[in-house]
């Protein structure tokens, strides 16, 4: 017999007054001191013997009967039944009898003190009255509730659709007297009908009871599933009344769908109800299937039924022997296939959500038998349940389960059933006020969803109404969040309290409405947003062919500064078209900032008003002073590709960090602290600002702050004697009619034309002929944030697309526009430049071989290697005017790009000094093959700085070689702000975990570039970590020159480790090495650029790594920080002899090698590349081929 919860007896004898119920008992109580006496009426008391104590509402008769307790043996010894009736009685508001307790003293009894159940004439009915007990009997029982939950069984409709109940024992007590005449006639009756056992016990006691009914409604079987597994062994679980197998549950369904699901089990039935599948109906087991379903579901013409029996042998061969029987009938048998050992309800608890999973195996049903033939083809079957398989959490049927759900196909068979069609829209009535949702019979209201300003928010006045019969109108109303669970939850509860209604009722009404305002609430942030932003106008075609025609002017610098003249700025013609060409360079990655300077009153501000007022209005932004940490509240994009211009840069002071990260990074980020509207907690919040912008300051400073003059380009406005005067001159011909005149071409000037112009505008890569020595380098380290090194700020990328060139092939993975630009004269490029001579029939690469060597020439642009992943590079033959043949190399080879990443020689680095000159001096050596790959790019290197001498071809395969370094192997995992993810998926713009070398902060740091895969010698580097009892190792995929921070404070390569070398880690001890060791196996490896820190960690233990630096970093690392090249930081490794004299043992490099670093950088920029040790490149260089001649 199941127990009676401890809670319910603790609250039966706290609850019920002992004083009452004795008093109540007839017996006349006097209060004595703490206590009440009183005649025993269990004896024949003379004197008062019975003492009954409230303070502990206990009793005890003290006379002839010696009997005492609590509340509940004073009910058992008063009515003379036991403990669990007594229990019964008490919960049922049990009043004893006064009239008899008066009578005479209480004499034992057996009659029921109960209220007794009907006992209708007809079976049927009894089973019915019996089964509405049970009925009513589940609804108050906790412990079977529980196991409805335990088995997914939760609807606010199962219980009362299927009238489920439970047997609790307490049968017996509503039944008549076993000593009447009526008791043992219905008592014989329920024993005959099965409900009873011969010892009088109930047949499904502590069950959970499913009934089933016959074509007329009534009770024809009942089904008990037992709701403990405490029970002792050899007790069956599953339980009919005895007797054939009579009716047909879920009878409707057979009427309502030509598609049935047959389960083997009750509760499999219901499971597939409960995920919203309605048309199931079950067997009586796997061998079940009675004659009387068979002959329903021909009478209701059922054509196809999908058989989900359990997936063993019993339930393959039961399901077998149904579906032979349908098709003898001519109805289309399918099985459905779970995993092995699983029924539907452990499908449906293990994989979730069930409606999800349920559907996608009843979509993947196998056809058996019957039917149409063009329906058997077969189908996959369920997967087994593995570790991909995330079982859910048990016994807590609602926690959130790993969504796992079989593959659905594309095709369904006519077998397939229809999936639920989706709910019915919500209608809502949207005023000015309030918005009205109608539900049935319920209405709801929703007030002050307006207030709301961001989606992460959903606060409204709401209230539902309902109409009553009995009671009029009721309703409940409360302010609440709709997005937070606990307020809902509380509202949900008041209002079923107030409108008689079920919670579960409640609860999807409540989300009904919830996801109906969130909808509304979009379109009205979206709305406001929308009508916010400023939009950019529409052209028309009249006015995009003169905007066209405006760019397309050949005098178009002249036009520029003639109309800012004309708007009404005196002279000043070449900082009117340095500030223009400022502000076009907003469609630029890497735009320009803009420092006018000059005193007070000089005409700065009017200069820089003029230009903005050619700029379209949606791509400006103007302020006149900003705070500290303004810049970092912007909205994400509203400094993307846009002017930003400041009136003073005295305003800007304070917000003078964030100007400058924003020129040099191109982005903001701040973590701020604010509260989450969820839980009310202070949690931090990331703020990220994009851009680049393009800046634009005046001031009347005369000493700049050195890092902003860095990154502007300062103007100086003409402070003149003649300037003031030709400025007095304007002022005085405004007032004149002719100014007046004049001021009318200014309104012609600022119509739409100009500020249109700018709006065909796009941003092009372009490649053209470069100088042999860049002016940028002559400017020393001042102004080369301000000035990215030739050609990269050139006018020329910034061009309507109707007057360029067909944009070049460039590799897929690239997903801008490429141009080749048209040759420039030597005084635009600031040297001499060989153009792409047609004289010398140059290769469509922009390769080209002189007349006189084997020396390259020139290249054309330095876009011009690689151009698809499979490319040629080729020497061609060539015969001047008097017929001799000039170069001998026609030999054209064919290699292959990055999109197979083959191509690359290895180049080990852990080699001795004189190993390494061998390899690069020839790369067959040590059994490396030379690529063609390395040798087009090293020639792209060469020309790319302008050094022609000294540097032959042969020499090109070995520059090629130097920028590929330093990878991992695919799979590798690194630790970002969202956990660990493989390198291969990182992207531009992750935030992955990095630290700061010098002073061991740690932070997520954005990645500024990848490194893109090519093929690498693998090494294995094997590693142990933990404590001693828990250690455990690992092992990483690395090239053979990535490196390691070890405890000493310095960085070392893979192959430079040694076993016990003991590595950092993110936290904890570190890591201590087994092994490196060389494979035979070339893959694809990849590496990441890391802002700021250039660091991150990898694998499950966060292994302290560095990152690999564009080539463009190592250069302006270079010319920035000449003094700490000696470091041998990664991020900025340059050579000690930087700066130093060149003598016969020293390579010589100065500026043309920057440049030939940087520019080099650009043909290398589709493949990625780094330059992680160029001290040990460089000597080995210096050794091989000498010092670097310069032009």
């Amino acid at each position: 017999m199941a127990r009676i919860p401890e809670v319910d007896i603790e609250r039966l004898k706290a609850e019920v007054s002992l004083v009452r119920l004795v008093e109540s008992a007839g017996v006349t109580l006097e209060k004595r001191g703490a206590d009440h006496v009183g005649r025993c009426p269990f004896h024949d008391d003379k004197t008062p013997s019975l003492v009954v104590t409230p303070a502990k509402n206990l009793w005890r008769c003290f006379g002839a009967c010696d009997a005492g307790g609590d509340v509940i043996a004073w009910v058992m010894k008063r009515e003379a039944v036991s403990f669990r009736h007594a229990v019964e009685l008490l919960k049922g508001d049990y009043a004893p009898d006064l009239h008899a307790a008066r009578a005479a003293p209480v004499a034992r009894s057996v009659t029921a003190k109960l209220p007794a159940i009907a006992t209708p004439a007809e079976d049927a009915e009894l089973l019915g009255e019996v089964m509405g007990y049970y009925h009513t009997a589940l609804k108050q029982t906790p412990e079977a509730l529980t196991y409805l939950e335990k088995r997914g069984l939760v609807h606010g409709e199962l219980i009362d659709a299927f009238r489920l109940g439970y047997a609790d024992r307490t049968l017996g007590y509503r039944l008549p007297s076993v000593t009447t005449k009526a008791g043992l006639e219905v008592r014989a009756r329920l024993k005959r009908l099965g409900v009873l056992r011969e010892s009088g016990h109930e047949h499904l006691r502590g069950s959970l009871i499913v009934p089933i009914f016959d074509a007329h409604g009534r009770v024809a079987n009942l089904y008990g599933r037992k709701v403990r597994d405490d029970l002792r062994a050899g007790t069956p679980d599953h339980l009919y009344l005895p007797g054939p197998h009579r009716g047909v549950f879920n009878l409707a369904a057979l009427a309502a769908s030509e598609e049935l699901i047959l389960t083997e089990a009750l509760i499999d039935a219901l499971t597939f109800w409960t995920a919203g599948y309605r048309h199931v109906t079950s067997s009586y087991g796997a061998g079940g299937f009675t004659e009387d379903m068979l002959e329903a579901f021909t009478a209701h013409g059922v054509k196809r039924v999908l058989i989900a029996f359990d997936r063993d042998a019993a339930g393959d061969k039961g399901a077998a022997a149904v579906a032979e029987r349908l098709a003898a009938r001519g109805m289309a048998a399918f099985r459905v296939n779970f995993p092995k050992a699983m029924d539907a309800n452990a499908y449906a608890l293990a994989v979730k959500p069930a409606a999800k999973s349920l559907g996608a195996l009843l979509r993947a049903a196998e056809w058996m038998a019957g039917g149409a033939t063009g329906a058997s083809k077969r189908r996959p079957a369920a997967p087994e349940l593995d570790g991909d398989m995330e079982p859910a959490p048990a016994p807590v049927f609602l926690s959130a389960a790993k969504e796992e759900v079989p593959e659905i196909l594309p095709e369904p068979s006519a077998a397939s059933p229809l999936p639920p069609g989706p709910p019915p829209a919500v209608e809502a009535r949207i005023g000015e006020r309030d918005i009205v949702i109608a539900l049935g019979d319920r209405t709801w209201r929703a007030r002050g969803l307006a207030r709301n300003t961001s989606a992460e928010s959903l606060k409204v006045n709401l209230m539902v109404r309902r109409s009553l019969a009995d009671m009029g109108e009721a309703f409940h109303v409360d302010g609440l969040d709709l997005l937070i669970a606990k307020a809902r939850g509380a509202f949900a509860a008041e209002a079923a309290l107030e409108l008689g209604l079920p919670i579960e009722a409640v609860k999807r009404d409540l989300g009904q409405v919830l996801l109906k305002l969130e909808a509304v609430q979009e379109e009205a942030l979206e709305a406001a947003k929308q009508s916010a932003a400023p939009v950019a106008p529409a052209m028309t075609v009249v006015e995009e062919s003169a905007a066209l025609a405006w760019l397309k002017a050949p005098d178009l610098l002249a036009r520029i500064a003639a109309d800012v003249a004309a708007i009404g700025v005196v002279g000043e013609a070449a900082n009117a078209q340095a500030v223009y060409l400022a502000a076009l360079s907003r469609k630029l990655d890497r735009p320009l900032a803009v420092l006018i300077q000059s005193t007070s009153a000089a005409g700065k501000s009017a200069l820089m008003d003029a230009v903005l007022d050619l700029v379209p209005p949606e791509e400006r932004i103007a302020y006149s002073a900003m705070t500290g940490q303004s810049l970092f509240y912007l909205g994400e994009a509203d400094l993307k590709h846009k002017v930003l211009a400041i009136a003073e840069e005295e305003g800007a002071r304070q917000a003078a960090y964030a100007l400058k990260l924003l020129q040099s990074q191109g982005t903001l980020t701040i973590a701020s602290t604010g509260k989450d509207p969820s839980t009310g907690k202070l949690v931090t919040q990331d703020y990220t600002v994009e851009g680049p912008v393009a800046l634009m300051l005046t001031t009347t400073a005369i000493d700049l702050d050195e890092e902003l003059r860095n990154r502007c380009l300062v103007l100086c406005i003409d402070e003149s004697r003649e300037q003031t005067r030709a400025i007095h001159e304007r002022q005085r011909f405004e007032e004149t009619l002719e100014g007046l005149a004049a001021e009318e071409d200014r309104a012609r000037i600022l119509t739409p034309l100009l500020p249109l112009s700018q709006l065909v505008l796009r941003s092009l890569g372009e490649g053209g002929p470069l100088p042999t020595r860049s002016r940028a380098c002559q400017l020393g380290r001042m102004g080369l944030a301000a000035l990215k090194p030739w050609p990269a700020k050139t006018p020329s990328r910034v061009g309507p697309p109707a007057c360029r060139s067909p944009a070049a092939r460039r590799p897929a993975s690239y997903g801008g526009h490429w141009e080749k630009a048209p040759c420039y004269d030597r005084a635009a490029s600031g040297g001499s430049v060989v153009g792409n001579d047609p004289v010398n029939r140059s290769d469509p690469s922009g390769l080209c071989a002189k007349r006189d060597k084997k020396t390259l020439a020139c290249l054309d642009s330095i876009g011009g290697i690689g151009e698809t992943a499979a490319a040629s590079s080729s020497l061609l033959e060539d015969t001047d005017s008097s017929g001799n043949q000039q170069t001998a190399t026609a030999a054209s080879t064919t290699w292959t790009g990055p999109a197979d990443g083959s191509g690359y020689s290895n180049n080990p680095t852990n080699l001795p000094l004189e190993a390494q000159k061998k390899n690069f001096a020839d790369p067959k050596q040590n059994g490396m093959a030379e690529s063609k790959k390395q040798e087009a790019i090293g020639m792209a290197l060469i020309p790319a700085a302008g050094i022609t001498a000294g540097l032959t071809i042969e020499t090109a395969p070995v520059i090629g070689r130097l920028f590929f370094r330093c990878c991992f192997a695919a799979g590798t995992l690194v630790d970002t702000d969202r956990g660990l993810r493989s390198i291969e998926q990182i992207k531009v713009g992750d935030r992955v975990l990095s630290r700061e070398e010098a002073t061991g902060a740690t932070a997520y740091k954005p990645v500024l570039a990848l490194i893109r895969p090519h093929h690498r010698q693998i090494f294995r580097l094997t590693l142990e970590v933990g404590e001693r009892g828990e250690r455990h190792r690992i092992e990483f995929g690395v090239s053979d020159d990535h490196p390691w921070r070890t405890v000493a404070g310095q960085w070392v390569e893979t192959t430079a480790l040694t076993p016990g070398d003991r590595l950092i880690r993110a936290r904890g001890p570190p890591a201590r090495v087994i092994s490196v060791e060389g494979t035979a196996r070339s893959e694809a490896t990849f590496n990441l650029e890391v802002a700021d820190f250039h660091t991150y960690f990898v694998g499950r233990d966060r292994l302290w790594v560095h990152n690999a630096c564009s080539v463009e970093k190592l250069a302006e690392a270079a010319l920035k920080y000449p003094g700490k090249a000696g470091r041998l930081k990664f991020h900025h490794i340059l050579p000690r002899y930087l700066g130093g004299a060149a003598n016969s043992t020293t390579v010589r490099i100065d500026a043309a090698y920057h440049q030939l670093i940087t520019n080099g950088f650009r043909s290398l920029a589709p493949y990625g590349g780094s330059l992680p040790q160029a001290e040990r490149i460089l000597e080995i260089m210096k050794e091989v081929y000498g010092a670097f001649p310069l032009p």
